[in-house]
Parts: C-alpha cells; sequence; structure tokens
C-alpha cells in the first residue's frame, strides 16, 4: 500500500501505473484524471473513503478540493 500525501489544487505530475491500483480518497475531495492535459474542472470526483480503479499502463493526475488535507490510498489491485 502507498500513501499520497502531497496533493494540492494544481494538477500532480504524471503517475504511470505499473499494476492494475484501486487509489481511495481519505479526507477532503480528491479529483482523478487520465487526461493529458486536464482542465482545471477536469477529472472524476472521490469523496471521503470513495475508491476508483485504474489499469496497469494508465497515467493518472490528480488534485485537490477543499481546504482540509486529502490523503489519497494506492492498493495493488
Amino acid at each position: 500500500m502507498t500513501v499520497i500525501t502531497d496533493a494540492t489544487f494544481s494538477w500532480s505530475s504524471p503517475v504511470t501505473l505499473n499494476a492494475d491500483e484501486i487509489w481511495q480518497s481519505r479526507g477532503s475531495t480528491l479529483f482523478v484524471t487520465t487526461s493529458t492535459s486536464p482542465a482545471t474542472n477536469d477529472g472524476l470526483a472521490l469523496r471521503e473513503n470513495q475508491a476508483l480503479r485504474f489499469s496497469a499502463g494508465m497515467v493518472v493526475r490528480y488534485r485537490k478540493e477543499g481546504n482540509d488535507p486529502v490523503h489519497i490510498v494506492r492498493e495493488t489491485a
């Protein structure tokens, strides 16, 4: 299990997945996208404890929304 704690209000650098993964939001709302050049309002919203499965080879970016801290828990599927 990996935990990401550096989410900001801007899109992250791309994360290329080596295996199928489940990403879960803990804390504030998290946005994730597989778009190459996401606009500010792009992405799918994950509220606290919601999760989404991504396939190996996908490139994922993330950002937070709201003032509360957000952690992303990444688990190999």
